[in-house]
């Protein structure tokens, strides 16, 4: 598309727009560009205000334990004893309990909109560089790779802090490939930090890191003509992922928790590979956008490899995973500008006129990227109540993973959580629990493992069809009798 100077189109002024600034009082600008980023996350964040994640039940109840047991390496949480323990994203729970605890879920929501609208301004700043300093073209391109990935994107779970350290250390990177040498120093920060807030992320520092590491030794150009300051600041990088409260263990539990979920990846949405569904056509929408315009690409420059091998070794992990489409959309970002880059946003004169229709548009957009809100009622609801009412703390529990987390924060000891690497056996060191479970859930001698345990009560989650086989089995079964239901749980009790 191409604009002249006489045409005086919506879309043209709506561009004058983008590179104008706003004053406040005599020493205070405000770009425009940035004002456009914070409106969108603002959006996102009304959509997700009073949203309380299923995930930060466990991660609320894991903060307890630490503040009251430090650093245990037995899990402490579930009716087993003896499994092999650690919390792999233990900074980031501090911040969700205490922002949680002193402000509810509202500040809780607050405290991951910083690292969401943080995110966004680090990538604007990266696009900056890769574009030359185009802020027009960085603003808009930002914006739309904000609406692909932060409307999947955010919710108030550690990834969304990884993403900011993932976003930071592509900018950093970038930094240095324009011959600003002092910032591979910010390498071992990143490093560390990353390590401590999510651990099961810092694999994504690495790959990140390998990229740029490939792309210097088949060219053998830029700064890294002198590369020692490069060896030292990754091999420090590294040896600094060691500063976490777990040492080796927290490096490596990555490894280990992919061998333990494989038995349950088929029912959990984050695990499976990406297929055609509702909700990942906008996922595989972005790939094959930036294969068509790279196809009518007109320039002949080189694409710098390293934008390559972000985009394609995120591109495979995604399809394998459906969880680390995430992390794709911040990676892919480089190699999205490259391929949007020839689309003409120039520049035409704005009449002041014209700003009203800017407005209205803005303000049509906003509802786009926001979501009608869930109230936050997860400390009062019937279940909860029915449950603290009559199941005693001593109860054996049979549950499925989606009440573990509740049932943990409230005091009761279940048969399973959320976090489900811990239950398997590459990890706990002990027995594989996940491949029970998901036995159990499947119908498979569903008497025996009750009587295995001793299970007192059988409380299941009926958001997915995952639990149809154990929910008919104590319906017909007269050893149970149903004592609860709404439409999202069912909890049965044994006669005695």
């Amino acid at each position: 598309m191409h604009y002249t100077k006489d045409d005086n189109s919506f879309i043209s002024n709506f561009k004058k727009l983008l590179t104008k600034s706003v004053q406040i009082g005599k020493n205070i600008e405000i770009r425009i560009p940035i004002c456009l980023i914070l409106l969108i996350t603002l959006g996102l964040l009304y959509g997700n205000l009073f949203t309380f994640d299923n995930d930060n039940f466990f991660q609320l109840a894991h903060a307890k334990v630490l503040f009251s047991q430090g650093f245990v390496k037995e899990e402490p949480l579930t009716m087993h004893t003896g499994l092999n323990f650690l919390i792999p994203q233990w900074l980031s729970i501090v911040f969700i309990y205490l922002t949680y605890t002193y402000g509810g879920v509202v500040l809780l929501n607050l405290f991951f909109y910083i690292f969401v609208f943080s995110t966004i301004v680090i990538m604007y700043k990266t696009a900056m560089l890769i574009l030359n300093g185009d802020s027009l073209k960085s603003v808009v391109w930002t914006s739309v790779e904000t609406l692909f990935f932060m409307l999947i994107g955010y919710t108030t779970r550690p990834h969304v802090i990884s993403l900011f350290f993932i976003a930071l250390e592509i900018y950093v990177l970038e930094q240095y490939k324009h011959g600003k040498e002092k910032y591979i120093w910010c390498l071992p920060f990143i490093s560390v930090m990353i390590i401590n807030f999510h651990n099961s992320l810092w694999l994504f520092f690495v790959l990140v890191g390998i990229a740029y590491l490939a792309e210097f030794m088949i060219y053998k150009t830029g700064p890294e003509k002198i590369p020692r300051n490069t060896v030292i600041a990754s091999m420090l990088s590294l040896v600094v992922s060691l500063m976490n409260p777990y040492g080796i263990d927290g490096v490596t539990y990555i490894f280990n928790s992919l061998k333990s979920i494989q038995p349950i990846a088929s029912y959990i949405i984050e695990l499976m590979p990406i297929g055609i569904r509702t909700e990942t056509l906008m996922w595989l929408a972005h790939p094959f956008l930036i294969i068509l315009l790279l196809l009518y690409r007109k320039s002949n420059k080189k694409i710098p490899l390293r934008y390559v091998f972000l985009w394609l070794g995120t591109l495979l992990l995604m399809i394998q995973h459906v969880r680390s489409s995430i992390q794709y959309f911040v990676c892919s970002f480089p190699i999205f500008l490259i391929a949007v880059n020839e689309i003409d946003t120039e520049v035409v004169p704005f009449r002041k006129k014209d700003l009203v229709e800017s407005v209205v548009v803005l303000l049509l957009v906003f509802p786009i990227y926001s979501r009608r809100p869930n109230m936050d009622n997860s400390d009062d609801t019937d279940f909860m109540k029915y449950i603290e009412e009559n199941i005693p703390r001593d109860a054996v529990i049979f549950n499925h993973v989606n009440n573990g987390g509740m049932l943990e924060l409230n005091g009761y000891k279940p048969y399973i959580n959320a976090r489900l690497e811990v239950f398997g056996k590459d990890n706990n060191k002990k027995f594989d629990y996940l491949s029970e479970y998901v036995s159990t859930l499947r119908g498979a001698d569903i008497e025996e493992i009750l009587e295995k345990y001793d299970f007192e009560y059988i409380i299941l989650a009926l958001v997915t069809n995952d639990t149809d086989a154990m929910e008919n089995y104590a319906k017909k079964s007269e050893a149970w009798e149903e004592v609860y239901r709404d439409e999202n749980d069912v909890i049965f009790h044994r006669i005695q």
